[in-house]
């Protein structure tokens, strides 16, 4: 399931009627990457969640024959927990959840598929020349859910107001955000854990704004 509904940071450089999913980014655009990584990691049941400029999505699914189911999220300026909800709708397997503006790699994803944990997310593995060395931090960039967990998500929205109230780095975010998200479904695993760790290194990338992708590092002569 790829989480695709929400629309970039919007800091007055973004080409109009994009979604972050159809950004180009090292000469690939990040939707096809996905779909190409999951297909070749063997997931070939992939369902995505639209909502930003969702008839771009669609477009862009039909012309280039992805094959993709397409759920939409209606409350998606206002509830990036819906986009999660909606998305495990009438599911009865184990769902990999990926937000829609990551960068994945192949062997990240058989990674997950190979983990025996009901539950599983991202430990990102930092290089042992910089300071921080070693395993630094705990990442739902993408997750692993066991179809007999499915159920946690019944209190996504309490873990996120719970979360966002104990963190004033969140004071003043949209619950429409991927922050918003990011909260609920941290505090949800939490919760419900233990929750199993697959290390990544070297990071993935979260693009979310213009200046990462292809076009934007040319516009603003980043290298």
């Amino acid at each position: 399931m790829i989480l695709a509904a929400g629309a970039p940071r919007n800091l007055g450089w973004f080409p109009s009627e994009q979604a972050k999913c159809l950004y180009q980014v090292d000469g690939e655009i990040v939707l096809s990457r996905m779909v190409r990584c999951l297909r070749e990691a063997g997931i070939q049941d992939i369902r995505i969640v639209v909502g930003y400029y969702k008839q771009n999505i669609k477009r862009f699914i039909e012309e280039h024959g992805l094959n993709l189911e397409v759920v939409y999220n209606p409350r998606w300026k206002i509830d990036a927990v819906a986009s999660l909800l909606e998305g495990i709708r009438g599911v009865d397997d184990d769902v990999l959840i990926i937000f829609g503006d990551c960068v994945i790699r192949t062997k990240v994803i058989k990674d997950f598929l190979v983990h025996q944990a009901p539950l599983v997310w991202i430990k990102l593995k930092n290089s042992p020349h910089l300071p921080l060395g070693g395993e630094v931090e705990n990442r739902v960039h993408i997750v692993k859910v066991a179809k007999e967990k499915l159920g946690i998500f019944d209190k996504t929205y309490e873990n996120m107001e719970n979360c966002m109230r104990l963190h004033d780095a969140y004071d003043g975010i949209s619950y429409g955000t991927g922050i918003a998200l990011t909260c609920g479904l941290i505090e949800t695993l939490r919760q419900n854990g233990p929750v199993g760790e697959v290390l990544v290194y070297p990071v993935m990338k979260d693009i979310d704004l213009y200046r990462q992708t292809d076009k934007g590092k040319e516009h603003w002569g980043i290298k």
